[in-house]
């Protein structure tokens, strides 16, 4: 069956930072629609479930930090 929203989330964030490829933004913030869509879930699942909104703004943070070390639990 379809992926758990978060299990597609944290899959689509995993492959872009292997690719080394951006997360679509709009006005400098990630384009939560385009996200959503392309992981295959609704926008309002970020608002409802803030662990996904925190997973994607975590790894926004740590692509602009300007280096790919990984952060420690």
């Amino acid at each position: 069956g379809p992926l758990e929203p978060l299990a597609a989330l944290q899959m689509f964030l995993a492959q872009r930072a292997d690719a080394r490829t951006e997360i679509p933004t709009r006005n400098g913030a990630p384009n939560l629609s385009l996200i959503a869509k392309l992981c295959g879930f609704s926008r309002d699942y970020f608002y409802k479930n803030p662990e996904a909104k925190e997973l994607l703004d975590r790894h926004m943070e740590s692509r602009t930090s300007g280096h790919q070390a990984r952060a420690l639990p």
